[in-house]
């Protein structure tokens, strides 16, 4: 697709070479004193270093790359004569047509196993004016138009292919397919020409289009070492979107050819005014987005209203759910655990290879010279915070990084115009105020960029990490190659230190282009990767998901997922991290066994070893009893051991006075991922207990490990507001209302803010879509009911980094048999004789208060002179006997539940008398029961005559009558 290495790759990068490429030695030339001595002072040294691109191309003498603007001029090479090029260029452009409207786009016919044909290269340097685009194009449409004549070409409706270039070009031109076909058809002899015309301009714009597209694609994967610098590629893309415009106006000559015959269908699919105050690179990544296909970029660039609501919606969504200031310090200690240990696994790698391979390593030094980079790469962090905390901050006033823009989900979703509010703070805040579209958008605005402070924030701390892990990956880059051409040059002592510096200084200010954008890709890479904004590998399930949600008719799939990038490189890099399962992934197979590099094959080797560091951690807590899984599957029996104070994927300590205090590490990404496949596989290996003994130990081991890795994988967030939509599908009546209520409270402005920094003692039983709502409104939620354990008593609201349990003998022993898998339900909200039951949750006692709601609290405490149930529970626990009874179900005589159920039944039945005593209680069991009698009564009368006469006649249709 490229052409590097041809000589017009040569030419178009204006023979600009670097100090890695001109074959020179950079030392060459060097100053120095009477006594033979290098000069010391480094600014005096001519070393060729790599300079910035525009003002390299200055020097060589060639003109700097115009500013973006939508119209170019084009300049005629002085290669070939155009009759030579002309019928290849034509072949390739309407062989790729002919491909790009059947799949859609170029992405799309990568994943099919095809291919399209090179960039047209120096075809698109042949014009300067719009004049020289019609004379070519009327020499190539007289050249189509012989070929045609010697195929003895004639319009017929029957012609398939015909017919598929009719329709392909009416796409682009937006005009009506059938009138064009009937043009074609009744132009006599100028059908030929016309559809000449036809195929020559279609395929034409449809090449040049999806060349400029490719190239938008290699620029936001930082790839413009054919051109040279990114002025000079960022002005190659302008020239081909120009000139595909410039074509696309040859298309009216046709639609004046057919008169009123040839109507307007669909418009043009990208007039450049759509662009019209567009970002440079908001229009090149709609440019890459779009993937060639000029249907597309329209509808990215001008997006109907249905769009623009969903995309304020999600906005709106994604700005109340990483509100909450533990979501904002998660992912502060993330991305800081990225920086700190992404050079530690790298100097890990190039331990083992040293080590490893000694022969190799004295010959080579790879290994040796990667420890030393990255240790480098450290003593540079400071500097790189301290610089990039004021990028950083214009990240937060813009709305969107500086290092590589529109790339970071921590800004929000990525949509397709300018949602209200999410526009730089700045002079050009407000549009003018000269239309009903932008009065409405300037109202907006202002309480939507105060929705929208989370994600602001959130990615601020991405483009701080970004920036430092950038100038510190270039620096210490830059650090290694200064003292190599220091020694080389002979210097020592001060001349060499200040040499360096001024080596690591002109790198840094050579890595970044005029608007602050990083230019080196590979610490672009890093960067990206040190916060999980990398792009996703192409036909990749997360890419796959990514795809699906861009889509305009699936845009309620993105409310159930606003985040893709972001989670799914989370788990791949915790994927990598887990010695085993991390051979199952591709890229990281790659990456071990050196295809990707000496660097990347160091980095798999270090990741692997942290996980085998933070997996061993995790056994040897597992065995101490001080880390937690998953917990239990069944819901009540987890929401049973949550309201004792126990919580999944924690580390636990044990407090002075008996109670245990529990640290999430759940969401500590990517680090949770293999330490919480140990914590499951103990969790399983414990479960199944004695069994274990009945079972081979290898069956017991992958039954385990199977269960752990489906845990980790459908508790991580995208995949269980997934797992949740599609159980709410399946089973609306259970799960739909509670689903909407989730997610009709993540509607609610900070809503996470409200969840995490809630007051509240207790939890609250919101059962509708308001109760939900209601229970992240400040102040609200002491409006609803309060959540009842089994033993009659509200449980509490345990918020914060860490939590306690409530650390009584009754909490501990419940903890145990539910970890066991001998849970103590609550009471039931039906009561009433089978068939006849009502629920309590929907009956309002006398007194107004909730007929569940008292029956749970009275459960606990039938009566103020009775002890409480917990009292009781605790003396019985206390007991020889209860301590002598084997576990097992409450059914089975003996056992330590059917102990405890026997007291617990006794306060049940006490609290179900008094609620059966409230007056719209009863009254409601004796409609139930009266209910059941009319309809026992019904069966039981004599049917009519006319009923009788049915029922004969369906007898006698299946041949069952009397004869």
């Amino acid at each position: 697709m490229d052409n590097e290495g041809t000589p017009e790759a040569t030419q178009a990068s204006g023979d600009v070479q670097t100090p890695r490429d001109n074959g020179e030695e950079p030392s060459a030339g060097l100053p120095q004193g009477a006594d033979g001595a290098v000069a010391a002072n480094a600014d005096e040294i001519p070393v060729e270093v790599t300079s910035n691109p525009t003002a390299a191309m200055e020097e060589a003498g060639v003109a700097k790359p115009q500013t973006f603007k939508n119209k170019v001029d084009f300049k005629p090479a002085e290669s070939n004569h155009l009759l030579d090029e002309l019928p290849m260029s034509l072949e390739n452009a309407e062989k790729d047509w002919d491909t790009m409207s059947k799949v859609g786009t170029w992405g799309g016919v990568m994943d099919a196993g095809r291919s399209l044909s090179p960039d047209l290269g120096t075809f698109y340097d042949r014009f300067k004016t719009d004049n020289e685009v019609d004379q070519t194009i009327e020499l190539a449409v007289n050249h189509k138009a012989e070929e045609l004549e010697k195929q003895g070409f004639r319009a017929r409706l029957t012609d398939d292919r015909l017919q598929e270039q009719v329709h392909a070009f009416a796409s682009l031109s937006g005009i009506d397919p059938a009138g064009l076909l009937g043009i074609l058809q009744q132009a006599g002899e100028a059908s030929r020409t016309l559809t000449a015309k036809m195929i020559v301009v279609g395929s034409l714009t449809a090449k040049t289009f999806q060349d400029a597209s490719l190239l938008a694609m290699r620029r936001k994967l930082g790839d413009y070492s054919q051109f040279g610098s990114l002025e000079a590629m960022e002005a190659e893309i302008a020239k081909r979107f120009s000139l595909a415009t410039t074509l696309l106006k040859i298309t009216d000559e046709i639609r004046s050819q057919g008169g009123r015959t040839l109507r307007a269908n669909r418009g043009k699919p990208f007039d450049p005014s759509l662009f019209e105050g567009l970002g440079k690179d908001r229009f090149y990544d709609l440019l890459a987005e779009a993937q060639g296909n000029p249907i597309k970029l329209k509808m990215l660039a001008d997006p109907t209203l249905y769009r623009k609501i969903m995309d304020t919606v999600n906005y709106l969504r994604i700005s109340s759910l990483v509100s909450g200031p533990k979501t904002q310090l998660i992912n502060i200690m993330t991305n800081g655990y990225m920086t700190a240990v992404r050079p530690m696994e790298r100097i890990l790698g190039g331990a083992w290879q040293a080590i490893r391979h000694p022969v190799a390593e004295a010959s080579t030094g790879a290994g040796t010279a990667l420890i030393k980079e990255n240790l480098r790469q450290y003593t540079y962090m400071g500097s790189a915070l301290m610089d990039g905390f004021g990028q950083a901050v214009k990240a937060v006033v813009r709305n969107d990084g500086l290092l590589k823009p529109h790339s970071s989900e921590a800004f929000g979703p990525q949509a397709t115009w300018q949602v209200p509010g999410t526009q730089a703070i700045n002079g050009n805040y407000f549009k003018p105020w000269d239309s009903l579209p932008n009065i409405l958008h300037n109202s907006l605005s202002i309480p939507l960029t105060a929705a929208g402070v989370a994600p602001r924030l959130l990615g601020g701390v991405d483009e701080l990490v970004k920036q430092t892990v950038y100038r510190s990956k270039v620096a210490a880059s830059a650090h290694m190659e200064g003292v190599e051409q220091a020694v080389q040059s002979g210097l020592k002592g001060k001349a060499a230190r200040d040499f360096v510096k001024s080596y690591v200084g002109q790198r840094l200010d050579n890595a970044f282009d005029a608007e602050g954008r990083g230019v080196d890709p590979e610490a672009l890479r890093e960067a990206n990767i040190a916060t999980f904004q990398q792009d996703l590998l192409p036909g990749t399930f997360g890419k796959n998901v990514q795809t699906l949600i861009s889509n305009d008719k699936t845009q309620l799939v993105r409310l159930i997922l606003p985040f893709v990038k972001t989670p799914t490189n989370v788990i791949r890099y915790g994927w990598k991290m887990t010695p085993g399962l991390n051979m199952l992934q591709g890229e990281y197979k790659q990456m071990l066994s050196g295809a990707m590099g000496n660097e990347a094959k160091a980095q798999a080797v270090g990741q692997m070893t942290m996980g085998f560091l933070f997996m061993g951690s995790a056994a040897y807590l597992g065995a101490q009893g001080m880390i937690t899984g998953g917990g239990p599957s069944d819901p009540k029996l987890k929401a049973q051991l949550l309201a004792t104070g126990w919580q999944p994927y924690s580390i636990v300590t044990e407090n002075d006075d008996g109670t245990k205090s529990y640290t999430p590490f759940n969401r500590y990404d990517p680090v949770a991922l293999p330490f919480g496949i140990i914590a499951d596989i103990q969790d399983a290996i414990h479960i199944m207990g004695d069994d274990a003994e009945n079972s081979p130990e290898l069956q017991d081991a992958i039954g385990a490990l199977g269960t752990s890795l489906a845990k980790q994988f459908t508790s991580r967030t995208y995949l269980l507001s997934l797992n949740q939509a599609l159980e709410a599908l399946s089973d609306p009546d259970r799960s739909g209302q509670r689903f909407a209520g989730s997610m009709a409270q993540s509607f609610v402005p900070f809503s996470g803010f409200t969840r995490q920094t809630s007051n509240d003692p207790y939890l609250r039983d919101a059962r509708t879509i308001a109760d939900k709502m209601m229970q992240v409104v400040p102040g609200q939620s002491a409006n609803l009911p309060p959540k009842y354990n089994w033993l009659g008593q509200p449980v509490l609201n345990r918020q914060g980094l860490w939590s306690d349990d409530n650390g009584t003998l009754v909490d501990m022993e419940v903890q145990r048999l539910g970890l066991a898998g001998y849970p103590v339900g609550a009471p039931s909200f039906k009561m009433g004789s089978k068939g006849s039951e009502v629920d309590l949750r929907a009956i309002a006692l006398a007194d107004g208060e909730n007929a569940y709601v008292a029956y749970q609290r009275l459960s606990g405490k039938p009566t103020p002179n009775v002890r409480s149930l917990r009292d009781t529970v605790a003396t019985v626990m206390g007991s020889r006997a209860y301590q002598r009874a084997p576990d097992g179900e409450a059914g089975t005589r003996g056992t330590k539940m059917w102990v405890l159920m026997r007291y617990i039944g006794k306060y049940r039945e006490a609290a179900g008398k008094r609620i059966r005593a409230d007056k719209n209680v009863r009254d409601a069991l004796l409609k139930a029961q009266r209910k059941v009698v009319d309809h026992y009564k019904h069966l039981k009368q004599e049917p009519t005559a006319e009923q009788k006469a049915s029922l004969q006649g369906i007898i006698d249709g299946f041949g069952a009558g009397s004869k």
